[in-house]
């Protein structure tokens, strides 16, 4: 006999449900996005062990971003069920992955206790490879800062990115004083 295949649910909410239940549904839906990474890397470990060369018919056929999974797969191996801490996020142990495994699982457990984002993670970890000495590929750095200032830009009100406009002429693009900055 074979084994029941795994089925994946659409949300059905009855009309006569409470708001504890209704609030304990969306924990679960969090949750399942907070490891849905995890969830498609371990799908796709499985697969390359039992399934071999099948693996690309079957990101084709699934319409998963082959990217995503066979990065999703990478991080699910070198982070097992048992390393894993579930109290954080597959981009939390995605953003720790080229350190040492002590540094991983001591940045893991600073950003569950200080309640880090992500992005947090990543500045720390960015951070603590720089003290390393570590070398940085140029297009890597660019590219880390400059998602870090285009989101820090997205984020600011209109009169502070007036105001950065007019620090970041003034230097001619170059340094900006942070001491002056608050005059």
């Amino acid at each position: 006999m074979l084994p029941e295949p795994v089925t994946v649910a659409s949300l059905s909410i009855p009309n006569t449900i409470t708001f504890e239940q209704w609030l304990d549904t969306g924990r679960q839906l969090a949750s399942t996005t907070r490891d849905l990474g995890f969830m498609i890397g371990d799908w796709v470990n499985h697969g390359r062990e039992h399934f071999g060369e099948q693996i690309e018919m079957a990101l084709e056929q699934t319409g998963l971003d082959g990217r995503f999974a066979i990065k999703a797969a990478h991080v699910a191996k070198a982070f097992p069920d048992p390393v894993r801490n579930h109290a954080l996020s597959f981009e939390h142990h995605r953003a720790v992955l080229r350190l040492p495994r002590p540094e991983q699982l001591d940045l893991l457990k600073q950003a569950g206790d200080k309640h880090w984002k992500p992005q947090k993670l990543r500045e720390a970890v960015v951070q603590r490879r720089y003290e390393r000495g570590d070398d940085f590929p140029p297009d890597e750095v660019d590219s880390a800062m400059l998602t870090v200032i285009v989101r820090a830009w997205n984020r600011a009100t209109p009169k502070a990115r007036e105001d950065f406009l007019i620090l970041a002429k003034a230097c001619n693009g170059g340094v900006i004083d942070e001491e002056k900055v608050y005059d």
